[in-house]
């Protein structure tokens, strides 16, 4: 089996940056480096570009000064994904389809925002409504060509998926496998 393209990976344009969204526990920091192997292109994620005014327009002087092979891990991007698209040339967007139950689980599973809301059972599946009618709504402004849609799992026979049974000591970070086990939980302060 290849790393870098199993037969399910959609090719994808790379005329500008690859933005890899979706709710949040979807899959995207796996998704976004499986493409990155794919393209073999730097992978950016959350801690080192979200969706302010100031970083997307940091994105955008890049893109304009030649870098353009780049994939962002970036859910948070679908809350701007109208200005990231009308300020940074050739950006193409792909969100991450996963099962409801299965983000929940995930969630959970890092205890994820737990200590931030009163009712987390509640905000959880509010949020991941939130998220889904954000993608539904790119996909009905922006060109079927500046998007695509990926489903996580199809890319469950990928060598570098970890099955659930294996994922008790499991990180937020599931393509470091074989790394010393690093923080169990997502902080929740910047």
């Amino acid at each position: 089996k290849s790393l870098i393209k199993p037969p399910n990976m959609k090719e994808l344009p790379m005329e500008g940056p690859i933005i890899i969204t979706g709710c949040q526990r979807s899959g995207t920091m796996f998704i976004s480096q499986l493409y990155g192997l794919k393209y073999k292109c730097v992978v950016w994620d959350e801690s080192q570009w979200l969706p302010f005014p100031n970083q997307i327009d940091k994105l955008q002087y890049m893109v304009e000064n030649g870098v353009k092979e780049l994939i962002i891990q970036a859910p948070a991007a679908l809350v701007n994904f109208h200005a990231i698209f009308h300020k940074v040339p050739g950006v193409h967007f792909v969100g991450v389809q996963r099962d409801t139950e299965e983000i929940i689980k995930s969630m959970k599973r890092i205890k994820w925002l737990s200590e931030d809301f009163y009712h987390w059972p509640d905000f959880m599946y509010d949020h991941i409504q939130y998220m889904s009618d954000l993608w539904d709504s790119l996909k009905r402004i922006l060109p079927p060509e500046s998007w695509t849609e990926v489903k996580y799992d199809d890319f469950k026979d990928n060598p570098l998926f970890i099955p659930e049974n294996e994922r008790k000591d499991f990180t937020v970070k599931q393509w470091q496998r074989d790394k010393p086990l690093g923080p169990q939980y997502w902080e929740t302060e910047p």
